[in-house]
């Protein structure tokens, strides 16, 4: 089957549209897989107007130089065969990237600074009662970090029906030819991009629950979750942050700023006491610089490994489900009492752990 491909650039805070491409996946074939359906919350929003003057162009989004009134954001969105999914590479040439002062020590630190940022994206939607995308009802949103496959699409992790999944490769991250690890710093702003051609673009303003809007990931995922909390990186329109695996870099006082941990959303760190890639310690020393910020959570599973930070741990795995309904639906928080009576977990910090800088060495001028 062909794909269609739909070509935009935004000028200031205006979205130019050539095609409306989230109305094509209705018109794609293959069911999403079925699993419970949930309700919600749905709150009413008014669709911005529509941009009349298109303008259009037969090169690619991507090799488009931005004028001198752009801000530098093209992207090109393509249906998939499967219906409600969508594929995206989000162009960034507006300078926005973080350089962190070369002079500090060790030289990793430096976040380099690239011209042109191609951030590829995954977009699964909702469906309807008639098989087709949602694209009247507001959604909660999961935005999910982590590397990428050449120009592949990324896969999710964590999909749900009820929920707009958004899964982001990053520039840097590329499992077929290079890891540039010390790239995380410029991952959040990613992130916030691809964010604001989800909510800018009028093709799918409304189809969003700012209201429950949740980043996640795992490893350098995970780091790019906690860097929010940078003053560098701050995106109020985030309400929950929940990472696995991950500590917070930005403790080091080459990175300059404090970081503010009760800048607004809540925030779930789940790690292993036996990860010798991200170690326990990295964990607690992230713990220890929040200060007892009261939106941060920890959950400790002991004997967990970088591969698998639940372990065989049911009951934090159990919160983990219950925390993120939460975030996303606004239900009630799961209660500590079960992590913290099962003997796998604990709520907080343990005595112990593994220690050292394990493979965030690159991070790490000392301990």
């Amino acid at each position: 089957m062909s794909t269609t491909t739909s070509e935009h650039r935004r000028t200031g805070r205006h979205v130019v549209t050539v095609l409306a491409a989230m109305a094509l996946v209705a018109a794609c074939s293959g069911p999403d897989a079925a699993r419970p359906i949930l309700d919600p919350s749905t709150p009413e929003v008014s669709a911005p107007p529509k941009v009349t003057d298109v303008e259009t162009s037969d090169a690619p989004t991507t090799s488009q130089a931005p004028s001198d009134s752009d801000d530098g954001i093209r992207w090109s969105i393509t249906d998939s065969p499967e219906t409600g999914v969508l594929t995206m590479v989000v162009a960034d040439s507006s300078g926005r990237n973080i350089t962190l002062d070369p002079s500090t020590e060790p030289s990793t630190n430096v976040a380099i600074t690239m011209a042109m940022r191609s951030i590829y994206v995954k977009m699964r939607l909702p469906l309807g009662a008639d098989g087709s995308p949602d694209l009247v009802t507001a959604h909660p949103l999961i935005l999910q970090g982590m590397p990428r496959e050449g120009p592949e699409p990324v896969n999710c992790l964590l999909e749900r029906p009820d929920v707009i999944t958004v899964c982001i490769g990053f520039p840097q991250l590329d499992q077929r030819g290079s890891m540039n690890y010390a790239d995380a710093a410029n991952q959040p702003g990613d992130v916030s991009r691809v964010l604001d051609v989800i909510l800018d673009n009028p093709d799918t303003f409304g189809i969003v629950d700012d209201h429950h809007i949740v980043y996640t990931g795992g490893s350098i995922g995970g780091i790019t979750g906690l860097w929010f909390v940078h003053p560098l990186a701050h995106d109020p329109r985030l309400t929950a942050i929940a990472v696995t695996a991950s500590f917070a870099p930005y403790w080091i006082p080459a990175f300059g700023d404090p970081a503010n941990w009760d800048f607004g959303p809540q925030i779930l760190m789940v790690n292993g006491s036996e990860d010798t890639t991200i170690t326990y310690e990295l964990a607690r020393k992230t713990v220890e610089a929040a200060g007892g910020a009261k939106q941060l959570t920890i959950v400790t599973v002991i004997g967990a490994d970088h591969g698998a930070p639940f372990g065989n741990c049911g009951t934090a795995s159990a919160f983990y489900a219950a925390w993120m309904e939460a975030a996303l639906t606004g239900s009630p928080s799961p209660s500590p009492d079960a992590v913290t009576t099962s003997g796998c977990s604990v709520l907080g910090l343990i005595d112990g752990g593994t220690s050292g800088p394990g493979s965030a060495a690159p991070f790490i001028p000392a301990l």
